[in-house]
């Protein structure tokens, strides 16, 4: 029995409540990556704090049946940081970088080659 608020995440899109229009494009972006047996396509969410970004991500991950990553833009401290979070990633994990616009320049630039 969760006891805590945050113990109780939701786990399919269904449970998410609010922003219809991006639920819409995420449930059409997940079916595409079913029927093309892919991954799911490469996504920026954008918004301010307290939207969802971060569980979106998490729903996503869930919905693809994938492992989740999550970490803060601020502990990217160099290009070495980057290449390894990317190199110990399988094919289809979800990989969110969470206040990525913290990132340096060069680690922008370098993460979106990616």
């Amino acid at each position: 029995m969760p006891n805590e608020v945050t113990d109780v995440n939701p786990t399919s899109l269904r449970h998410l409540v609010g922003q219809k229009g991006v639920i819409a494009q995420v449930a059409t972006a997940l079916d595409a990556a079913f029927q093309d047996h892919s991954r799911f396509d490469h996504a920026l969410l954008v918004g301010p704090p307290g939207l969802g970004k971060s569980q979106l991500a998490a729903v996503i991950a869930e919905e693809m049946a994938v492992d989740f990553r999550e970490l803060l833009g601020q502990s990217i401290a160099s290009i070495c940081d980057l290449h390894s979070l990317l190199l110990s990633a399988e094919p289809k994990d979800i990989l969110h970088v969470d206040e990525a616009h913290e990132l340096e320049r060069h680690l922008q630039t370098a993460l979106y080659l990616a």
